[in-house]
């Protein structure tokens, strides 16, 4: 019997919404008999660590993707992140005015834009395909014009983490062309999504 898929705690706005149905694999998975129960085993993870559920993405790992050292290739970990990012930014939305959308996803003048300021990672283990992550976020500071995510990437292969890593946004005016303050609206919704513990 496939698992069922954890309820998040605010509706999801992402590629995978949560539901109560049963879990089917993905056409392509490396493994779809076990692929309910590794889904289970990561967002059961992320859940405990205090990750926001709302920023996760499944992310294949397709054979493409290795390079010559037989291992996913560093930089997509980057592009794994950047999608997660932009996923956890998604999920803002409803506790934003309406129209932040295309200023905060599209880079539009009018409204409180994002800017990635810095980011970092560490490989902890090789990812081999096939496999698939989960891509998790969660904030771990707010300040007047920017704040920092964490961010994992969990295997379902291996049932572990296999990146981690951080990064600072800042709030951008795509208007003028310049960081800007957060507005009071975008730093409470940050601040409720900071973990009690991270």
């Amino acid at each position: 019997m496939l698992a069922r898929r954890l309820i998040s705690p605010r509706l999801a706005t992402g590629l995978r919404a949560y539901s109560t149905a049963p879990l089917k694999p993905p056409y392509g998975t490396a493994s779809p008999e076990t692929y309910a129960e590794a889904r289970a085993a990561a967002e059961a993870y992320v859940a405990k660590e205090g990750w926001d559920m709302d920023s996760l993405v499944e992310q294949p790992v397709v054979w493409g993707l290795q390079d010559t050292f037989q291992h996913l290739n560093n930089v997509h970990a980057f592009r794994f992140f950047e999608t997660g990012r932009m996923q956890f930014v998604r999920s803002l939305l409803p506790e934003l005015p309406a129209g932040s959308e295309p200023s905060l996803l599209q880079g539009k003048p009018g409204g409180v834009g994002v800017i990635l300021a810095s980011i970092g990672a560490r490989y902890k283990r090789p990812v081999n395909a096939p496999d698939t992550l989960l891509v998790a976020h969660r904030v771990t500071a707010v300040s007047k014009d920017r704040f920092s995510l964490d961010h994992i990437c969990y295997s379902f292969q291996q049932r572990a983490v296999v990146t981690t890593g951080s990064s600072e946004m800042v709030t951008y005016d795509y208007g003028a062309l310049r960081k800007m303050d957060m507005t009071p609206e975008f730093r409470k919704a940050l601040e409720k999504r900071m973990p009690t513990s991270a």
